[in-house]
């Protein structure tokens, strides 16, 4: 009873609305952008896999093909596990959102963003039985011999959701923690001088 009244207790405010609207655009267009561009460049390439554009000689190609595993070809065939791993993901986002209203906006962005990517590839894995992915990544391959493998937009919106949470873990959770260590020094260090100082008036 107290965690659901501390929950509806939060103070709502015209600014917190404005950024939970934010929230809620940038999750549509981000899954519509994923879903919209896989959509476009498999048809242009008229589902066929293999089927290859050159955008950037050298760069980056359009190459079609139909992911039954995870990123980088992992666990292929393991799509219940992934629809599983995806939909925990995409729940327990949004939990974590609905029940943290007031969290810091660099953390719900970054969740708001990984959830995007997630549902977009879960929608394939649901729709399609393998994720539809094209952006393949040559410039790896030209400037450091290394294989990337091909993506989309839902991976990489995935990495940017991830790259935003790290800086959140590092230079906003870290300096808070070692802020609220240094307060907890001070409050200890305060305390003990006015035992000494009791000391000192006996």
């Amino acid at each position: 009873m107290n965690f659901f009244k501390k929950l509806f207790d939060v103070k709502i405010t015209k600014k917190d609305i404005i950024f939970y609207v934010v929230e809620v655009i940038l999750l549509a267009v981000l899954i519509l952008a994923d879903l919209l561009s896989k959509s476009i460049v498999s048809d242009a390439l008229d589902h066929t896999v293999g089927n290859s554009i050159t955008v950037i000689e050298g760069f980056c190609n359009l190459t079609y093909i139909e992911n039954y595993g995870a990123s980088f070809g992992i666990l292929e065939g393991q799509q219940w596990f992934l629809i599983s791993v995806s939909l925990i993901l995409c729940i327990a986002g949004l939990v974590f959102l609905v029940i943290q209203p007031k969290a810091h906006r660099l953390l719900r962005f970054s969740i708001v963003v990984i959830i995007a990517g997630a549902f977009g590839n879960l929608y394939d894995r649901l729709a399609f039985g393998y994720v539809r992915d094209f952006i393949e990544y040559k410039f790896f391959e030209t400037w450091f011999g290394i294989n990337f493998g091909i993506g989309n937009i839902a991976d990489l919106v995935i990495i940017f959701g991830f790259i935003m949470l790290i800086v959140y873990i590092i230079f906003v959770y870290g300096n808070n923690e070692k802020k609220n260590k240094i307060k907890e020094e001070n409050i200890n260090k305060d305390a003990e001088n006015n035992k000494e100082s009791g000391k000192d008036a006996l």
